[in-house]
């Protein structure tokens, strides 16, 4: 019994311990009742958040542990001036019904120079969620009202530091064909650190609505995921600090996964003033020869399509070395380690991509890429006339002897020029869908030509004069499909990955195992049930 009731004093120390490093403190525009922060109902003013002289170990301030609930509509930016701990975070949760709003930011919430601080809008509401509960949203910024530069989130020099459940709107809300407004400058969050976690969350209307301004030194463990972007110029844009030598400065890793990126198109110009991407990446300053060195890039299971509009560059795109104008922006030094797996990538009838709906590697020969894993990805475009010219994948001056870009299980279709630039044995595996061009296969229709003048493609399936059993609006695969078990099992090559992402190839979208036996080809392999991925999906307007 002694051992009972010690265990028991322990537990009950515990306990109080817990309670007492914790509190729950709640916030409204204004003060409410007693002003005590007790509850919404007394509720303190968003003032008192933003006081430095609130934020501490004392009782009654907001430090580690510390939620804090806001209550109601928010007109008032609020400033975090503390940091967590490791495992006692300071959380700012929206209460139901509660959120940020006003005629144009400048900052709604500001992290900056914190670590272990959380946002919490309340619910999930990604992709795969529900509607988000809080929010953050300007209701006067457009083409048609004010042209201001504003962000949802400012995170600046934020470490382990969580974006989660919270809703981003209008930020800027572009209509017409005019470029009255610096796009780079319009953000749903601008952030850069060290183990930054941003999930769940819904974000629409803004220029770069992700904006990742890595410093020297570069960010590292960045995780982006299950979050449904739109009406967007950029979802996510990676800058990383390069240099003019070799090897280029450690960056990542990065994870950038499940989520659902989707129509760019108000966001065209009659003068193409901004170039839509899905994730963009380069380096900075501008003059270097040498981007970051990649210890890990991974962009997975995600799904970009609706209707991109005519001024988009790629829905992936990362930015090559020394470009043919002599510039250099390069994302990526030609050893970093990128892995792109499982993603569907669609281009709808009408819209056309001449630079490649995936398009990176090196315009300078002396800088090959030579470290890339590009597997089990769906790529379709709807446009295969000579006047268009979309381009399905465009890897520029890779290493041709090796592994260099190993290019496994894609289905690539929908395009009069289906792949340029991977010429090697790591090149096979894959399907070839619905092109009529004389220029499929890096300047031949031939398939047998194609293959012998790279010694690649030796298992790939040609089906260029038809989809191939491919859906053209979700790249699922459809009942008696060339591409069900066609593929290589890749299980075995993959298995000194790490074990999240070894799951994630070894499974598609649809959360099915691919199997012991051959895989199929592409992202999403053929199963009469699970759910589809998402298209066009959007959350309730606000």
């Amino acid at each position: 019994m002694k051992h009972v009731s010690v265990l028991v004093k322990i537990l009950i120390f515990g306990l109080a311990a817990v309670s007492v490093c914790s509190a729950d403190i709640y916030v409204a525009q204004n003060a409410a009742g007693a002003n005590s922060g007790a509850d919404c109902a007394d509720a303190h003013a968003s003032t008192w958040f933003n006081s430095t002289a609130n934020w501490g170990a004392g009782g009654g301030q907001v430090g580690p542990g510390t939620t804090v609930h806001l209550c109601g509509i928010i007109t008032t930016t609020l400033t975090f001036h503390g940091s967590g701990t490791s495992g006692s975070p300071i959380t700012l949760l929206f209460e139901s019904g509660s959120h940020l709003t006003t005629s144009v930011w400048n900052n709604a919430i500001v992290m900056d120079n914190h670590s272990y601080v959380t946002v919490d809008g309340g619910v999930p509401c990604g992709p795969t969620g529900s509607a988000c509960n809080g929010y953050i949203s300007n209701t006067g910024n457009s083409t048609v009202g004010s042209h201001s530069a504003s962000n949802g989130v400012s995170a600046q020099s934020c470490n382990n530091c969580e974006i989660r459940n919270l809703g981003i709107y209008n930020i800027y809300i572009h209509t017409g064909s005019g470029s009255e407004i610096d796009q780079t400058q319009v953000n749903c969050i601008n952030f850069n650190g060290n183990n930054i976690s941003i999930h769940d969350s819904t974000m629409h209307d803004a220029g770069w609505c992700l904006l990742e301004s890595s410093q020297n030194p570069n960010d590292n463990n960045i995780k982006i995921y299950n979050n449904n972007i739109y009406n967007i110029d950029h979802g996510w844009a990676l800058t990383l600090y390069g240099n003019s030598s070799l090897p280029g400065p450690n960056a990542g890793p990065f994870y950038f996964h499940h989520n659902h990126l989707h129509d760019y198109a108000n966001w065209d110009t009659s003068a193409n003033s901004y170039h839509h991407d899905g994730v963009h990446c380069y380096a900075t300053p501008s003059g270097n020869t040498s981007g970051a060195h990649h210890v890990g890039t991974w962009i997975y299971d995600n799904t970009f399509d609706g209707d991109p509009g005519q001024n988009l560059t790629g829905h992936i795109f990362m930015e090559p070395g020394v470009q043919t104008d002599g510039s250099a922006t390069p994302c990526a030094d030609p050893t970093s380690q990128e892995y792109f797996f499982g993603n569907v990538m669609i281009i709808p009838s009408g819209r056309s991509d001449q630079n490649g709906i995936v398009n990176l590697g090196s315009h300078s020969s002396a800088h090959p890429l030579q470290a890339v894993v590009f597997f089990n990805n769906t790529i379709i475009g709807d446009d295969t006339s000579t006047g268009q010219g979309t381009v399905g994948v465009n890897f520029n001056n890779v290493v041709t002897s090796g592994l260099g870009v190993q290019f496994k299980n894609n289905i690539v279709g929908g395009a009069n020029y289906l792949i340029g630039g991977v010429q090697s044995t790591s090149e096979d595996f894959n399907g070839y869908i619905n092109c009529i061009s004389y220029n499929c296969w890096d300047g031949t229709s031939n398939f047998s030509s194609w293959k012998s003048t790279c010694a690649c493609d030796a298992h790939s399936i040609n089906s260029i004069s038809n989809m191939g059993g491919v859906s053209q609006a979700t790249g699922a695969l459809q009942s008696g499909s060339v591409m069900i078990g066609a593929g290589t099992n890749l299980a075995s090559a993959v298995s000194g990955w790490p074990a999240e992402q070894q799951l994630a190839l070894t499974t598609d979208q649809k959360l099915n195992p691919r199997g012991s036996g051959n895989w199929d080809i592409g992202a999403l392999g053929y199963s009469s049930g699970g759910p589809l991925p998402p298209t066009n999906l959007t959350a309730t307007p606000h």
